[in-house]
């Protein structure tokens, strides 16, 4: 094939995506009825039975979405070429998490919503990749930037009903910035949904999926019921390494998911891997809440040629 007859080249791109909330307590004075003066451990109580349903203990009350913060944000921004003569596998350009020992909770919603927007010079927006995204974490960010009062055109922009995308790529010269808010979109992968072919009955937790595919679980044993209560205790930085092992996990998830789809061969999905394990150890910070995850990344290097073989034990 000559030179002009080679297909185009496309490049996707994708934000794998996980936060961390705590109850917003000042929400929940202002609804109940609080005084600033009501101490902390009162309001959470009275915030615990109003979001009590029938017969539920309280450890088993989730309080609603809209009346959580974001503590902690992580991402994994990845990029690969379709149409080339190379691998397709992607290419883990960062690997970032932001909580509030680094910045507000505005600030760092606001660096979530710059990564989603396109790529200086283009109009290329990255896919999200989620873990129930769809029913927990784009809806917080969307409340919370409304209640901060950040204009987040990525994170909340709606396409209008009936607008063609052709429309105004042909009429107008650009493209329209990607919805996230659609169920079924391509440019928003809730994995826990599409899983479970968008029904209730076969959704599970990502650690119970990760058990299923042979992937380690929740780093440190920390889960997310007990973010709350090491946010009290001050130890946020704790909580972002947490939230970092999740989006870790989430990726391999997701390399497992584009495996089944034929999106990525046995090789692609073993450099994908690597890559993450490269960008984790050249970062220039501490990974070994990651340790579990790169030890997979490595074995799956290993398998695929892309790594020397362990020498033999004597």
């Amino acid at each position: 094939m000559d030179e002009e007859a080679k297909p185009p080249r496309e490049t996707e791109s994708a934000v794998v995506l996980d936060l961390e909330t705590v109850p917003d307590l000042d929400a929940a004075r202002r609804l109940l009825g609080f005084g600033p003066e009501a101490p902390d451990a009162e309001v959470r109580a009275a915030l615990t039975d109003y979001c009590r349903r029938s017969g539920q203990e309280d450890k088993e009350v989730f309080v609603k979405s809209v009346l959580h913060k974001i503590v902690a944000t992580s991402v994994i921004l990845c990029r690969r070429t379709e149409n080339t003569e190379k691998s397709r596998h992607w290419d883990v350009l960062r690997i970032a998490t932001r909580h509030t020992g680094h910045g507000s909770e505005r600030d760092n919603l606001e660096r979530l919503d710059q990564l989603l927007g396109p790529r200086r010079g283009t109009n290329e927006q990255p896919c999200i990749i989620g873990w129930n995204t769809t029913g927990f974490d784009l809806p917080v960010a969307r409340f919370r930037a409304v209640a901060l009062r950040l204009p987040a055109q990525y994170l909340t922009y709606r396409k209008p009903a009936g607008i063609q995308d052709w429309k105004f790529k042909r009429e107008n010269g650009y493209s329209l910035p990607h919805d996230y808010w659609k169920r079924y979109a391509e440019c928003h992968v809730d994995l826990m949904e599409v899983l479970a072919n968008w029904s209730p009955g076969p959704k599970c937790k990502l650690v119970e999926i990760a058990a299923v595919l042979g992937l380690p679980g929740k780093a440190d044993g920390v889960e997310g019921s007990m973010v709350e209560a090491m946010v009290n205790e001050g130890r946020i930085e704790e909580v972002g390494r947490y939230c970092e092992g999740d989006v870790g996990l989430l990726y391999g998830v997701w390399l497992r998911y584009q495996l089944a789809c034929g999106h990525l061969d046995e090789k692609e999905h073993a450099q994908s891997w690597k890559s993450f394990a490269d960008c984790a150890r050249g970062r220039g910070e501490r990974f070994d809440h990651l340790q579990p995850l790169l030890d997979v990344a490595d074995e799956e290097a290993r398998n695929a040629g892309l790594l020397p073989a362990e020498p033999a034990m004597a």
